[in-house]
């Protein structure tokens, strides 16, 4: 009851707090330098009819102290005594699908690895490119099941497929004189008839050859790049599919990077459990989506809720959260608490939960402030979020606020970053002694995870173990965890209240148990990523991982856990506080086979 009361009294604090809304939708607007394109005018940066509800909360329960991990360059000590602990929320409206025209490039690997087949029994047979493919064709069909419903709605799709070459899969040129000029820029307007002959080319791919993801990319730039030269009203979006290593062309991160264009969306989907996990995480970058798919028949999950935040905006373009002075927002990406935090393009009908804190001791924490500004503009200022007042019982006394929950959330998240931190550092300092890992991990990379030429420096994660004793680092870290593990499952035993509570904690333990369960293996990395990204995003779908075997275990570290609960049983990959009606809905459509 007294969540419902603050969530009311949160929209009517809304009405009343400071709002700019600088681009109007019928005025040209010139772009700030990182959103492309050389400065051109473009009309289309308009604002949702209805902007978000944002508001920010303290924890105000005794018994619950955090100690915050470290700040940024302004703040860079470690914080050891407890700190004041927020969240700030976002919540966007209810939309309806976008009508600005939508430019879609995919990118489907077709290497011969793609002809292998699943191992699961229920759909014995089936090869990973008839999953993909089938997929393929449901997303399209979505699509059109969605323009169909909503006219004014216009999608654009070019289709590539890619092996050690890239091709691009061209309709027939014997269709409609529209459908020919169209051809020449590859993006053709979906359409029923457009639907059956892209359906009928899908059927057509086969796999062969070996994996040239840099050339893939090259492609999707230079075909995106001229469409919106030549369209530079219409949103881009850029999906990649791919289920193993760069095996032809470059092959490193930072050649590879450079091959990715960040002005509009890029989605990178890593399909099976032998593609570089770390590679397209690296790619996607801070406000692209990188996306595991460890069960090939699960992709239609995970392609259904990406239709769902490219067919439902709130905003068409990344934001960026500006905080006030003194105040700092956790980056989960990197494990520190920083000024402003860039993130992804927000959906329709959704909530998203940052963390933030304070380390000026003398400012009251109703005094915090934030801003949602465009992207990097910090001067195009659209929402002013504010600290909500202390609620009121019937006594007039002061009600507690306990964040006990997110705090524990909080918790998580800095061991899906140690997790990796550990496996990625083993990697790393091998890769040091031939002086290949910021050649292979790139500069960013190696600074994020502490991985100078020096192993041992400045070591914040406590893994120094793990370049000179693998076994101890791997149980000291393991131990850590499995009694954070301990403590969310005390915490779902004890709870009595609504099913969104209990559905939140046991996520929370499902990316602890996946993370502790690949530990020391060789897809451990692949696991910890995807479930860090999952809760750092807030996706509805995350990867529940297969049991590893003996021979997973990388240089013997993890014969295997300490003492996993081997009755855990993990969530449905659907079943997550982060979802909504609309979007599942999305979800099951492209699932369907």
């Amino acid at each position: 009851m007294l969540n419902t009361i603050r969530n009311i009294f949160s929209w009517v604090y809304d009405t009343d707090k400071e709002t700019h809304i600088n681009a109007g939708s019928g005025s040209g607007e010139t772009l700030a330098e990182d959103d492309g394109l050389d400065g051109e005018v473009r009309p289309w940066l308009e604002e949702p009819a209805s902007a978000p509800n944002t508001w920010i909360e303290w924890h105000q329960k005794d018994g619950v102290p955090i100690v915050l991990g470290p700040g940024d360059e302004n703040c860079p000590v470690t914080w050891t005594t407890p700190r004041p602990f927020g969240i700030l929320n976002i919540s966007s409206p209810d939309v309806p699908p976008s009508t600005r025209p939508i430019a879609l490039f995919i990118n489907i690997d077709k290497s011969i690895s793609m002809s292998e087949i699943s191992v699961f029994e229920e759909v014995h047979g089936w090869t990973k490119i008839m999953f993909v493919k089938q997929t393929l064709k449901n997303m399209l069909q979505l699509f059109m099941e969605k323009i169909e419903e909503n006219p004014a709605m216009t999608v654009y799709v070019c289709i590539a497929v890619f092996f050690h070459d890239v091709e691009m899969l061209r309709l027939d040129t014997d269709g409609p004189s529209h459908i020919r000029d169209e051809l020449s820029s590859g993006f053709v307007k979906l359409t029923q008839e457009t639907l059956a002959m892209f359906i009928d080319k899908i059927d057509q791919i086969r796999p062969e050859g070996l994996t040239n993801i840099e050339r893939s990319l090259h492609f999707a730039q230079k075909q995106l790049h001229a469409h919106l030269v030549d369209h530079p009203d219409h949103r881009a979006v850029h999906i990649h599919l791919s289920d193993g290593d760069a095996t032809s062309g470059a092959k490193s991160i930072v050649e590879l990077s450079s091959c990715v264009d960040h002005t509009y969306k890029n989605i990178f989907i890593g399909y099976g459990e032998d593609h570089d996990s770390f590679l397209l995480n690296q790619l996607a970058g801070d406000i692209g989506e990188y996306r595991f798919v460890d069960k090939v028949e699960q992709c239609g999950m995970v392609c259904g809720e990406i239709a769902y935040h490219i067919l439902h905006p709130v905003y068409d373009h990344p934001i960026t959260i500006k905080m006030g002075e003194g105040s700092r927002i956790y980056h989960w990406k990197t494990n520190k608490w920083v000024s402003s935090l860039q993130i992804p393009f927000l959906s329709s009908n959704s909530t998203k939960t940052f963390h933030i804190t304070t380390f000026d001791d003398s400012q009251p924490v109703d005094g915090v402030y934030a801003t949602l500004v465009h992207g990097n503009n910090h001067d195009h200022v659209l929402e002013t979020i504010r600290t909500l007042p202390m609620l009121l019982d019937l006594h007039d006394n002061y009600v507690s606020n306990d964040l006990t929950l997110n705090i524990l959330r909080q918790l998580t998240q800095e061991f899906l970053f140690r997790a990796q931190a550990y496996e990625l550092k083993r990697r790393s300092h091998k890769l040091n002694k031939c002086g290949h890992a910021k050649r292979w991990m790139g500069k960013t990379a190696t600074t994020r995870f502490n991985f100078e030429d020096d192993p041992s420096n400045g070591d914040t994660w406590g893994t120094q173990a793990a370049d000179t004793n693998p076994s101890v680092a791997y149980e000291t870290l393991m131990l850590e965890m499995q009694d954070h593990f301990n403590k969310l499952k005390a915490t779902l035993a004890s709870m009595t209240d609504c099913k969104k509570n209990t559905t939140f904690v046991r996520v929370l333990m499902d990316d602890m148990y996946v993370t502790m369960k690949h530990l020391g293996t060789k897809k451990s990395y692949m696991y910890s990523s995807s479930r860090q990204t999952s809760q750092g995003n807030q996706y509805v779908y995350s990867p529940s991982g297969i049991r590893p075997t003996a021979t997973d275990s990388l240089d013997g570290v993890a014969d295997g856990p300490l003492i996993m609960d081997p009755n855990y049983q993990i969530s449905s990959n659907h079943e997550t506080s982060y979802s909504n009606d609309t979007v599942l809905d999305y979800m099951q459509k492209t699932q369907s086979y």
